[in-house]
């Protein structure tokens, strides 16, 4: 895939088009690439909404690229700390993708994918709750399963956006208990955890090291018992999904975070040295990357 995204971020979008028509029917990895590509496709999405006209797989991914390209102007940080020109450009951007996507869902009406990312496009124009709550039933009644429409759901639902900690936690809990055995997408409910971790981080307002805050969320005893019982029940059959890498290293650090070094070395055993971009190495770290390579160590994985 490495090499397909740098073809892509040359200018060779029927390759692209052709990897997301290749993964129609197979929503996660359908989701995962459209994701990959809108990222790749960058100084190219003029071309791209003019190429493949009224085709709905081209449709979805120019409307995820202008998602992808408005939150990477806006950036990951909270509303206060974002200039005016980075929300207005953001603002600017993200009107444009809402038409591709409702078309996309239009042309193709049981993909689940134009919808959810109809919830990023919601949350970043500030759209009703009620609205929000829709783009999720969408998705929700096309695949329930689906990691990308659940994380969504679940960032809609956090305090930091349009929810509470309490929303977000029963929510993750629901994902853990009702899917079906061996999906990664459980790891819903470590990630709703460093949410609430980082909203502790941020009333705390500095008076202790950010780490500590997270160690001492994840070693209540309550929280390691419901994340070994979940990780217990995913891994005794886990399934062949995109996703597994990034439900390895939500349960592998807070399993680390929380004490419990045996179940963190048996799951981050053969990762990756790629990580995700924010959660959950950057909880406690401005600089993730160091502190994967540090937990690793220590590990000995």
């Amino acid at each position: 895939m490495t090499e397909a995204l740098e073809r892509v971020s040359e200018g060779n979008l029927d390759l692209g088009l052709r990897l997301i028509k290749q993964a129609r029917g197979r929503n996660d990895l359908r989701a995962l690439r459209i994701s990959r590509l809108g990222e790749a496709v960058g100084r190219h999405l003029d071309v791209l909404a003019g190429k493949f006209g009224d085709d709905p797989d081209a449709l979805l991914w120019l409307g995820s690229a202008r998602v992808s390209l408005a939150w990477e102007i806006r950036g990951g940080g909270y509303a206060k700390y974002v200039t005016q020109d980075a929300f207005r450009g953001f603002r600017e951007v993200l009107e444009t993708a809402a038409e591709p996507l409702f078309h996309a869902a239009d042309l193709v009406p049981d993909d689940p994918v134009p919808w959810q990312c109809l919830q990023w496009f919601g949350l970043g124009m500030s759209l009703p709750r009620p609205e929000l709550d829709r783009f999720w039933a969408e998705t929700e009644a096309r695949d329930p399963g689906l990691w990308a429409g659940r994380h969504a759901r679940l960032q809609t639902l956090c305090e930091k956006w349009r929810g509470s900690n309490e929303e977000a936690y029963e929510f993750a809990k629901e994902t853990a208990l009702t899917a079906e055995t061996g999906n990664p997408v459980v790891a819903m409910l470590p990630l709703a955890h460093f949410e609430i971790a980082e909203r502790r981080m941020l009333a705390d307002d500095g008076q202790h090291d950010h780490e500590l805050i997270v160690k001492s969320h994840f070693s209540r005893a309550e929280v390691r018992q419901e994340l070994a019982e979940t990780t217990d029940r995913w891994m005794s059959a886990p399934h062949d999904h995109p996703m597994t890498t990034e439900a390895r290293h939500l349960f592998g650090a807070a399993f680390y975070y929380g004490g419990d070094h045996d179940r963190a070395r048996r799951i981050m055993t053969d990762l990756p040295m790629r990580i995700p971009e924010w959660l959950p190495w950057g909880s406690a770290s401005v600089l993730p990357r160091r502190t994967y390579l540090k937990v690793r160590r220590e590990l000995g994985v």
